[in-house]
């Protein structure tokens, strides 16, 4: 197996605002719980520590990749095609394979992880937070290089179906799909400001502020990665090796399923085993509650969630690559003399 180095220097401060951009508008589209204020990201810092990341395989890209919607066909028909992040879901003939039986879409907050020492999302019940069923746009009003849009390729192609064929004055860059595995130690820092809302004796009655900062992530999982050379595309997604729908993904066999008695953690906690978060409640100068290990753990399940339902095979994530500048660009500002 090959291993691959990261410039992990490169990503700066530019990156992390649009980042936290993206956070802050995804928070905004969610349907908080009624004991949760409104939700700021304050800050990102992507760390010292790069992954680690191993190379083990490199394939074709697989066909469900190249299926384009309305929206793509229109861009790259016009030469207009919008830079940013999108998210796909792909269509798939189940496998079967006898002890899994059918697969059932993911329900997002359905894992119970009471059986593992974290809070259920099940028992939120109606003060749970929730997501829009249909995703939201993310993009900003002024799009730039790493804006970023959330999108749905709903009916996308069986397996079957042939990848489009690239033009040939399309770009001569390699299309080709990388199976990673990432182990990542993180020191990232991410700080959010929220409020806890008591809601007795009336609604609203009282509002604690709090800050909350993911001071660390520990990950361990395999990555698929399509890079699409001709239409500046790299498609992104997480395989979970005990699902045996990712088999169709990277062409191999389905897993041998574990025993009906053998119980196995959610894909969530699988995938993110650790995630260390410090909290605050209350002003800085008046008496603060440190480590509130509830809203903890309630911030872990849902960081959890996200991962799970935007990165997880069959959901992946497309970003759309900026043009090379071989000329100039008609953003770019005009030189005085």
């Amino acid at each position: 197996m090959a291993t691959v180095d990261l410039d992990w220097n490169a990503l700066d401060d530019t990156l992390a605002t649009k980042l936290v951009d993206m956070l802050n508008k995804q928070l905004t589209n969610a349907n908080r719980p009624s004991f949760l204020g409104p939700t700021n990201v304050l800050g990102f810092d992507f760390g010292t520590e790069a992954p680690e990341v191993e190379v083990l395989d490199i394939q074709d890209i697989h066909p469900d990749f190249l299926v384009e919607d309305e929206d793509d066909d229109a861009g790259v028909d016009n030469g207009n095609d919008v830079e940013g992040l999108k998210h796909g879901h792909m269509g798939y003939e189940q496998p079967t394979a006898q002890g899994w039986g059918q697969r059932i879409d993911r329900d997002p907050y359905g894992i119970d992880y009471d059986d593992y020492g974290a809070h259920s999302p099940r028992s939120w019940d109606d003060e749970g937070i929730t997501f829009p069923s249909r995703r939201q746009p993310l993009a900003a009003e002024h799009p730039s290089q790493y804006d970023l849009e959330s999108h749905h390729s709903e009916g996308a192609a069986s397996i079957g179906v042939a990848p489009p064929t690239p033009s040939a004055s399309i770009s001569s860059q390699p299309d080709i799909q990388l199976h990673l595995h990432v182990s990542y130690h993180s020191n990232l820092r991410l700080t959010l400001s929220t409020s806890l809302i008591i809601n007795y004796p009336a609604v609203g009655f009282m509002s604690l502020p709090m800050k909350l900062s993911i001071v660390g992530i520990v990950f361990s999982g395999e990555f698929v990665v399509a890079y699409e050379g001709s239409r500046r595309r790299i498609h992104l997604c997480i395989i979970d090796e005990l699902d045996p729908a990712s088999a169709t993904l990277l062409g191999g066999e389905p897993p041998v399923p574990p025993p009906p008695s053998e119980k196995r953690l959610p894909i969530g906690q699988r995938l993110l085993p650790s995630v260390i978060i410090e909290s605050e409640i209350g002003q800085t100068d008046k008496h603060v509650l440190k480590n509130v290990s509830r809203v903890e753990r309630f911030l872990q399940d849902v960081i959890r969630k996200v991962i799970e339902d935007e990165l997880v095979y069959p959901n992946f994530q497309t970003l759309v690559l900026p043009e090379r500048n071989n000329a100039p660009s008609a953003e770019a500002p005009e030189s005085s003399s």
